[in-house]
């Protein structure tokens, strides 16, 4: 090849493929990336929250504790999800009302409603789901009984927190509209 024409290496073309690939990584770097999901395995069937639950099933972790973990997890694509220990089996008796789901779609998968119960206990509401952004969250595989709350009983979901139930049962779950008041009973004299 003469001079002219080019060579086999044309350094100026070089230096600027160089400096283009250079640039391009420094924006790579400076470009935020989205959080991956983080899974959260409960392996109690205690309802308590010492906030020692850790993705992956890392030391105890109850329901309670993985739903303040999940919801607390920023920018989750896709949804965080929360599983259980295999061969965990029985009943969750709430002692208050589960945490509300309101920064980021999470999705609970039980091992099967024969499996696992979350039991309201007349009082208590399992599941909350509030102005979630960035889509619904899911609940599956999950007995859930004798839940009590305001404007849902057993699962409360505004329109902006929406969920999907699925392989799941509800009984004796009782809502009640917060402006209404009980009846009277008797005769009015």
């Amino acid at each position: 090849m003469s001079q002219g024409q080019g060579s086999a290496l044309d350094m100026p073309r070089v230096h600027k493929l160089i400096a283009a690939a250079a640039l391009s990584g420094t924006a790579a770097l400076l470009t935020p990336a989205l959080a991956s999901a983080a899974d959260f395995e409960v392996n109690s069937l205690a309802d308590t929250d010492d906030g020692s639950c850790l993705p992956l099933g890392a030391g105890n972790c109850t329901l309670r504790e993985a739903l303040d973990a999940a919801d607390g997890s920023p920018g989750s694509i896709p949804n965080d999800t929360i599983t259980f220990a295999s061969g965990l089996s029985g009943t969750i008796d709430l002692t208050a009302d589960l945490p509300t789901v309101n920064n980021y779609p999470v999705d609970v998968l039980g091992p099967g409603p024969s499996n696992l119960t979350i039991d309201g206990n007349g009082a208590f509401r399992a599941f909350r789901f509030s102005a979630v952004p960035g889509g619904a969250s899911t609940i599956d595989g999950l007995n859930m009984i004798d839940g009590y709350g305001d404007k849902g009983g057993t699962i409360r979901a505004t329109e902006s927190g929406g969920v999907t139930v699925s392989n799941s049962a509800i009984s004796g779950s009782v809502g009640r509209a917060p402006h209404l008041r009980p009846a009277r009973r008797g005769k009015r004299g």
